[in-house]
């Protein structure tokens, strides 16, 4: 899958994939940059939980390659 970052003035989210030597490794960072949301962000803010549930909610499928 492909790495996903976002960034507000209120919030970071970053939800980071790498593949290597046939292991693969996913790291998930949320970081607060403001405590308090004034209410006129309120929108924002909702668009931006509702995409890190949407990145948080990925499956990552696996197929076995047969020689």
């Amino acid at each position: 899958p492909k790495s996903v970052k976002l960034k507000t003035s209120f919030a970071e989210y970053n939800l980071l994939f790498t593949f290597k030597d046939n292991k693969l490794s996913i790291v998930r960072e949320f970081r607060i940059l403001e405590d308090v949301v004034a209410p006129e962000k309120f929108a924002e803010m909702k668009d931006f939980f509702e995409k890190v549930l949407n990145a948080d909610g990925l499956q990552i499928g696996f197929k076995k390659l047969t020689p």
